[in-house]
């Protein structure tokens, strides 16, 4: 995610550029989006995992969490 971060920091100094009030604001509005859709796909692979550890968890001590 560090990575993701600095191409965002990078993107918002590239704002500087004479766009109007608008366009700035849409491009905000995709990277937070962006950004959001990325780290809602990076939970859903360490549940995933985690949801893959519980079950051989279970089977070794014979209980349901």
């Amino acid at each position: 995610m560090k990575k993701d971060m600095l191409v965002i920091v990078g993107y918002f100094s590239s704002l500087s550029d004479p766009l109007t009030k608008e366009h700035k604001l849409i491009h905000i509005l995709f990277i937070t989006i962006t950004a959001a859709i990325c780290e809602i796909e990076r939970l859903k692979r360490y549940t995933i995992l985690w949801d893959a550890e519980i079950r051989v968890a279970e089977k070794h001590i014979g209980t349901t969490f």
